[in-house]
C-alpha cells in the first residue's frame, strides 16, 4: 500500500487509540487500507527504536480517500466524541474532519489529499516488497 495518510487530533496531539481501533475494526476499510501506529521520527542511531506516536492510514488507491474521510468523520460523530476534530496529513496538505463535515467537504478534503499524495514519494518499504516474488513465482534478476 503506497498511500499513506498520517493522522492527530487537532493541533498534532496523538491519536486516540479508540480511532485506530474504529479504523481497524471498520468492514469497508479493510479492503482498501490498512490503519498503525508508527513513530513519528526514525530511532537515534543508538536506540533501538522510539514509540509508535503516530496513527498511520495507508490506502491502497487515492479513489478511497473519500471514503476513508467518511470512516473518520463517523468515528468523530460516534458517542463521547463531542466535537473531536481529526487532522490528516499528507506531504505539505493537512485537512481537518469533525463529526458534521459534509460531503462536499469531504469531497474537497479527498481531492486536495489526493494531489499531495501524487507529489509524495512512495514509502520505501513498500517499493521493497514489490520486488519480493509473490506465492509461486520466481525472483527476476
Amino acid at each position: 500500500m503506497g498511500h499513506v495518510i498520517r493522522m492527530t487530533l487537532a493541533g498534532g496531539t496523538r491519536a486516540p487509540e479508540s480511532l485506530c481501533r474504529f479504523l481497524v475494526q471498520d468492514r469497508t476499510l479493510r479492503a482498501w487500507g490498512r490503519a498503525r501506529w508508527e513513530p513519528a521520527a526514525p530511532a537515534p542511531e543508538e536506540q533501538l527504536g522510539t514509540g509508535l506516536d503516530v496513527l498511520t492510514l495507508a490506502v491502497t488507491a487515492v479513489l478511497a480517500l473519500p471514503a476513508a474521510i467518511d470512516t473518520v468523520r463517523r468515528w468523530c460523530s460516534s458517542p463521547g466524541q463531542g466535537n473531536t476534530r481529526v487532522e490528516l496529513h499528507a506531504g505539505d496538505v493537512t485537512v481537518q474532519v469533525t463529526g458534521t463535515t459534509t460531503p462536499e467537504e469531504a469531497a474537497a478534503y479527498a481531492t486536495a489529499l489526493a494531489a499531495a499524495l501524487q507529489t509524495v514519494s512512495p514509502d520505501p518499504a513498500d517499493a521493497d516488497s514489490a520486488d519480493e516474488p509473490q506465492d509461486g513465482q520466481t525472483p527476476s534478476g
